[in-house]
C-alpha cells in the first residue's frame, strides 16, 4: 500500500533529473526509501495515514485515562463520605 506523504514545508526534490518544489500541504511523489526516511525524520514530510492512526490512538488513550480518572475520583469521594460519617458520629 502506497503511503500518503504530505509536505509540511517546501521540499526541493530532484525527480527524474528535474528539479521540483513541493509546496506545504501538497502530496509528495514517490521517493527512494532513504530519502523518505530522512525527510520523515526531519519533519519535512508527514505520512498522513500514520498521523491519523497516531491521533486516533492518542484519542483512545485520553478517553481511557479520563475513565480511569473518573473511577479514581468516585473511589476517593466514597472514601471521604464514609470517613465523614464516622467522624460525625464520634462524640465531641
Amino acid at each position: 500500500m502506497a503511503k500518503k506523504l504530505i509536505a509540511l514545508v517546501a521540499v526541493h526534490l530532484l525527480v527524474e533529473g528535474q528539479r521540483m518544489v513541493v509546496a506545504p500541504g501538497e502530496p509528495v511523489p514517490a521517493l527512494a526509501p532513504h530519502d523518505e526516511k530522512e525527510l520523515l525524520a526531519s519533519g519535512a514530510i508527514e505520512d498522513q495515514e500514520q498521523a491519523e492512526a497516531d491521533a486516533k490512538a492518542q484519542a483512545t488513550a485520553a478517553k481511557k485515562a479520563m475513565g480511569d480518572f473518573q473511577a479514581a475520583r468516585k473511589r476517593v469521594q466514597a472514601e471521604v463520605e464514609s470517613t465523614a460519617k464516622v467522624d460525625a458520629q464520634k462524640p465531641a
